[in-house]
């Protein structure tokens, strides 16, 4: 092999490891850029998670407080009708 087949073989694995590394770059640059929606979705979800576990625990309240209003009724509703239950 003459030095400048040598050379144009060497010159030509330098072409495609080039061309192979920007290709890995433009890759990476698209997975940058899912990454960061991925994180700015998760931040939503996140966010939403957060008001639904609040509405949570307010109806949890509420529905005790609610058991406390009929449990206080039918306690008024005994005396009134004598105790008797029927």
């Amino acid at each position: 092999m003459t030095p400048e087949e040598r050379f144009t073989k060497i010159e030509n694995a330098l072409h495609t490891v080039s061309e192979h590394l920007a290709h890995i770059t433009v890759q990476q640059n698209r997975l940058a850029v899912l990454e960061v929606g991925q994180e700015e979705r998760l931040g939503r979800l996140e966010k939403g998670m957060s008001i639904v576990a609040d509405s949570i625990d307010v109806l949890v309240g509420l529905s005790r407080r609610v058991a406390e209003m009929l449990d206080v009724q039918s306690r008024r509703l005994d005396r009134l009708e004598g105790g008797s239950g029927a």
